[in-house]
């Protein structure tokens, strides 16, 4: 290897994954790998950020097109060091979950079988050892893809029941409702041209609606609602990001109010100032940016237990403002949210958009699944 060919940082989980650009950088990448390279290329820089670089080609659908740089035995010897010693990246949950995601979505039979029995083969090593981290990263691991097991498929049926994973079928109103008085819901715009775009979008959505009043509060709007259940959605106006907000923060303190429901509206590169923001109190979190559904861990560090909706490559205001009314609606009109019926409703509405499939309801969102039974387990 020449040493020219390196991982780009903006392809890092903890960076701004964004589809369209590590496409890019992956076809530029693989123009250069030479065939049956791809081992000596990860020993020549260290293996540096490589579970993260798997985990995105699995997910964007372009690990057939690394793994052809491999010949069998290096293939089978990548995916053993691909799953081996997770309990050393517990600081970074987000690595571990996109390694579920990649899991389930591989569908060699070959590669799924080396997978499962290394899988299996660690879980056992932290059990000898008592680590209570490595136990639940591995038993959680295992029971997230122990439906579509290959080998081991006694064990793997004994791990799943041991490890329950209890998919979020739905989100009860009265979880959504402050003492059962009103639903709060904050909504996070940026001063771009994407944030002012869709923030245009958003008002308009609510102008003229009979069920719902506006109100202008200089650097924020307040809307309400004249019908139903009391729902009341703050949100900073896109050229106050830091003004609004923190006049939004004052009402809720003057009023005593938690948000239980947090959108976040904008550039991808904008979604970890949202969700380093989210409060213990949200149950409810929707994240329209594109690819937000690599970063839900750092919401879910602070709400393990809310409904997170999020996209894993496009997102856009065409699907954003029409999913955000139908779930403020269906709040307002004081009904539970089955998320299998809600998803139906936007099919029929949303089908026709070539970006509506991007979007992860809460009962598909492996990565929201996977923490809060990773939590739940350690007793966080």
């Amino acid at each position: 290897m020449t040493g020219k060919i390196v991982f780009d940082r903006s392809i890092s989980i903890s960076g701004n994954v964004d589809p369209s650009t590590f496409t890019g950088l992956f076809n530029r990448f693989m123009q250069k790998l030479p065939a049956n390279n791809g081992d000596a290329f990860l020993k020549s820089v260290n293996y540096n950020q490589f579970r993260d670089f798997i985990s995105l080609c699995s997910n964007f659908g372009t690990i057939k097109d690394f793994l052809s740089k491999f010949s069998g035995e290096a293939k089978n010897d990548l995916f053993v060091l691909y799953t081996s010693n997770l309990e050393q990246e517990q600081d970074d949950l987000s690595s571990i979950i996109l390694i579920a995601e990649s899991v389930s979505n591989i569908n060699d039979d070959q590669l799924l079988t080396v997978l499962q029995a290394n899988i299996k083969k660690e879980y056992e090593r932290v059990k000898a050892d008592s680590n209570q981290i490595g136990i639940s990263i591995y038993g959680v691991l295992s029971s997230v893809i122990s439906g579509n097991a290959r080998t081991e498929n006694t064990w793997y049926k004994k791990i799943s029941q041991q490890f329950k994973i209890l998919p979020v079928a739905s989100l009860s109103s009265s979880q959504l409702f402050n003492n059962g008085k009103n639903c709060v819901e904050q909504m996070y715009f940026y001063n771009d041209d994407d944030g002012r775009s869709s923030y245009i979008n958003f008002i308009n959505t609510y102008k003229n609606q009979p069920a719902w009043n506006v109100e202008d509060r200089n650097s924020y709007v307040r809307i309400s609602s004249r019908q139903g259940m009391n729902v009341e959605i703050l949100a900073n106006k896109p050229e106050f990001e830091e003004n609004g907000t923190n006049a939004i923060d004052a009402y809720f303190k003057e009023k005593n109010l938690s948000p239980t429901v947090i959108v976040h509206r904008g550039h991808s590169f904008h979604t970890e100032s949202t969700l380093e923001k989210v409060p213990s109190s949200a149950k409810l979190i929707f994240v329209g940016s594109c690819g937000g559904f690599y970063k839900l861990s750092i919401a879910l560090e602070n709400a393990p237990e809310a409904h997170i909706i999020s996209t894993k490559q496009i997102g856009t205001k065409t699907v954003n403002d029409v999913m955000i009314y139908a779930l403020n609606e269906n709040i307002r009109t004081g009904k539970d949210i089955v998320w299998n019926d809600f998803w139906e409703k936007m099919r029929d509405k949303l089908g026709g958009n070539q970006y509506f499939g991007d979007y992860i309801p809460p009962n598909k969102n492996l990565g929201a699944i996977f923490i809060r039974a990773y939590y739940k387990i350690l007793g966080v």
